[in-house]
């Protein structure tokens, strides 16, 4: 009889023992499952707010197009920057045009040598793009600057 009583105790506590397994085992797989399902939430609200990282390509691109417009676009914003620098350009590159006065040889304030990089630059241009205009040449070294 007192094994019997034992029997049963034992197998008593064995069930409590398998019930308390099978529900730590559905808590766990509840847990496992609502984590599941807050990942999935929270990766679909971070596709949408993903931010986009161009490539240095992109980035390059980008750049050389806002450097293209503005060179193209925008107007001579200084008298000086045309009468000190761009008329005597023009003068050293086909020889006629305005020699201002800081260039002239009874003065010679003013140095050829740093128009003659701006000539040089011109020049490889004209023979790299074929630029057969005046006006070309202009945009052109204002695209390069």
């Amino acid at each position: 009889m007192r094994q019997t009583a034992m029997r049963q105790r034992h197998s008593v506590k064995q069930e409590r023992a398998e019930r308390q397994t099978q529900k730590r085992q559905r808590k766990a797989q509840q847990q496992a499952a609502s984590e599941s399902a807050q990942t999935r939430a929270v990766e679909e609200l971070d596709m949408g707010r993903r931010e986009y990282v161009p490539s240095l390509s992109v980035v390059f691109r980008l750049l050389a197009l806002m450097r293209v417009c503005g060179a193209l676009l925008a107007p001579l914003q200084d008298c000086d920057e045309v009468y000190n620098y761009w008329e005597p350009l023009h003068f050293v590159q086909f020889g006629t045009g305005k020699q201002t006065w800081e260039y002239a040889p009874q003065y010679a304030l003013r140095s050829y040598a740093y128009l003659r990089v701006h000539d040089a630059v011109i020049w490889a241009m004209h023979f790299v793009f074929g630029f057969a205009g005046k006006a070309q040449a202009f945009y052109a070294l204002r695209v390069g600057l």
